[in-house]
């Protein structure tokens, strides 16, 4: 699908899940959304909320240098991480100590209504979850 110059893109990705390959999917279709846009000459708002299993993306990522970098480099080409409190909490993490923390642009309290303020906004939902 393509877009028009100067078109409006809003999208959330949606990471719910601590499957590592899934997770890597979803920065990858990151990366190469963001070379889409790039192209077009797109105006874009791209936020990944994580939350429920995905907030272990940011664990992981304090101990994995190449994650970390990914991080990043999404973060400075403009893209927005949220992270959901409740699942932090459900999981007895702490943000500074256990998490890269210095990458979550916003701390929201509960993901799903954050999902659905996001979509009546008109984001574009781009979910990656268990199954």
């Amino acid at each position: 699908m393509s877009m028009a110059q100067g078109e409006r893109v809003q999208v959330v990705y949606h990471i719910a899940t601590a499957d590592h390959y899934r997770q890597h999917i979803a920065l990858l279709n990151l990366e190469n959304h963001l070379v889409d846009i790039k192209e077009q000459q797109a105006d874009a708002t791209i936020k990944v909320l994580l939350e429920g299993d995905g907030v272990l993306l940011f664990s992981r990522a304090l101990y994995e240098a190449h994650l970390q970098q990914r991080i990043v480099s999404l973060r400075r080409n403009g893209v927005l991480f949220l992270l959901g409190m409740d699942s932090v909490q459900q999981r007895g993490l702490d943000l500074k100590q256990d998490l890269l923390g210095s990458a979550v642009d916003e701390v929201v309290e509960s993901g799903i209504l954050t999902l659905i303020n996001l979509q009546q906004q008109g984001f574009a939902y781009v979910p990656y979850v268990s199954r």
